[in-house]
């Protein structure tokens, strides 16, 4: 069972974690007491559920493997949530639940009625179980429960989107459903209680807990990977994205580098006030916990996107180890990756080193920005790299972190897993979450602008963009 600890404990450790890069000593110090602390931890408090095998013991494993799992005593299907958090691999789970809707419907009578991603100019029709469980419509019917208390009347006026949600969930019954959405992780408001929570409980547990059984699942992704790739998803461009599309300085902003970010953590780990924010995953099983204890009868589960095998997709991962009573797609998906040779990501990582040297280069005064868009002069940089250079956007000079903070970086990771796994499932990892981190460690490096703009041929490159080209090149040229 998990030892779990405190979102206010983890918000310590990463708090240390930060320090660290300037006294390393002291931060493994701190966590080693943390470690301590973690293990005399009672396991009463533990959230998770976990099968039995024919001995009696647990099996080796940070999550339940829900087809193991008998189904639920009472009979009834189940309504489950999952709520992300962001970087989990959210983007990919919920196009493959949706592709996959007739075969779950079909073979084990489940309905996914989550988030549908909308590409291209083809609009796709969100479910009504989606809209009833987004923040405004909440809050309407929040305001709703609250209007009738106060008036003292039986009837008043039920917002639309509420009552679509509850004549869907009719026309489910008897019906498993799956939503999936990030935004329950992060978009979260104020229904009358201490905390903000993402929907009225109240409201929620009156409309489901009758007919089917409330699961919440909650994704972890290991820290040193979480926090860059949070970082990445901020820092990549868009066209609705005002300040990356802007120069600094003209209404822009220039993309901080990657290590000064982590030195700043736990600022991603902002106050439980704050309405629309990023929370890992420890603080969201905190949240949650307290949340459903005091409102809502609910399982709660997470799921370790790295107990998946190295064949298998994040929807069998998903299908057979998070979804009750799922054994014949689970069967299915597994079939079909064994059939399909590569697996698609759709939210891929997206360099941010060309924005980084193009911002870097205005900052001399080498591009005449009131004539040339930010983003055209990426575009130009990346082609001049890839199709000129014949080089990659890894084959930068880089400036990467020192050893101490590679370290410091490394045992706030395995901190924060040990926060929230449960205790043998984090013990079990500890050597594989290693040796990951260290073949992973070129992924904190960062572009040497200085570096790079020393270079002969990129001085040449940025030479086109600037107001007087033929003075400028023979100006850079000197430099």
């Amino acid at each position: 069972m998990a030892a779990v600890l405190s979102g206010r404990r983890l918000l310590i450790v990463m708090s240390i974690f930060a320090a660290a890069f300037l006294t390393l000593h002291n931060l493994q110090v701190s966590l080693k007491q943390t470690m301590r602390v973690a293990a005399s931890m009672s396991s009463t408090d533990s959230p998770y559920v976990h099968p039995r095998q024919d001995d009696g013991t647990t099996p080796p494993s940070s999550t339940t493997t829900a087809n193991d799992t008998l189904p639920s005593p009472n009979g009834k299907p189940y309504f489950v949530i999952h709520v992300g958090p962001p970087k989990t691999a959210t983007t990919t789970l919920q196009e493959e639940l949706h592709r996959w809707n007739s075969v779950l419907r079909q073979q084990d009578n489940y309905t996914y009625a989550g988030k549908v991603l909308q590409r291209g100019k083809r609009r796709q029709k969100q479910s009504a179980i989606w809209k009833g469980l987004q923040l405004q419509c909440q809050e309407q019917v929040y305001q709703s429960r609250v209007s009738i208390i106060l008036s003292n009347k039986n009837t008043t006026n039920t917002p639309i989107c509420w009552k679509n949600f509850v004549q869907e969930l009719q026309r489910l019954r008897g019906q498993s459903i799956v939503v999936s959405d990030e935004v329950y992780s992060f978009k979260w408001g104020n229904f009358g209680q201490d905390s903000l929570s993402p929907w009225d409980w109240v409201s929620l547990q009156e409309a489901l807990a009758k007919e089917w059984n409330i699961k919440l699942v909650i994704a972890y992704r290991r820290l040193y990977e979480w926090l860059p790739s949070v970082k990445q998803q901020t820092d990549r461009w868009a066209p609705s994205k005002r300040a990356l599309n802007h120069w600094p300085g003209d209404g822009g902003r220039a993309i901080q580098p990657l290590t000064e970010y982590l030195r700043q953590q736990p600022s991603v780990h902002p106050k439980s006030t704050v309405k629309a924010s990023f929370l890992f995953t420890d603080q969201l099983l905190d949240k949650f916990k307290e949340q459903v204890s005091a409102n809502v009868t609910a399982q709660l589960q997470i799921l370790n996107v790295h107990d998946a095998v190295e064949s298998e997709s994040v929807r069998t991962t998903f299908l057979c180890h998070v979804l009750p009573t799922a054994t014949r797609a689970c069967a299915t998906s597994r079939h079909d990756d064994q059939t399909t040779t590569q697996q698609t990501r759709s939210n891929p990582q997206q360099t941010v080193f060309y924005d980084v040297l193009v911002t870097a280069a205005a900052a001399r005064g080498w591009i005449h920005i009131a004539h040339y868009k930010r983003h055209d002069v990426v575009l130009a940089a990346a082609q001049y790299q890839q199709k000129t250079l014949q080089l990659t956007d890894r084959e930068f000079a880089m400036t990467c972190p020192t050893e101490n903070e590679l370290e410091a970086l490394l045992h706030a990771s395995l901190a924060a897993e040990a926060a929230v796994l449960p205790v043998h499932a984090a013990r079990q990892q500890e050597e594989a979450h290693q040796h990951d981190f260290w073949t992973k460690r070129h992924r904190f490096c960062w572009i040497e602008t200085d570096a790079v703009l020393a270079l002969t041929e990129w001085k040449t490159f940025f030479a086109q963009f600037a107001s007087n080209h033929t003075a400028v090149a023979v100006q850079l040229n000197k430099v």
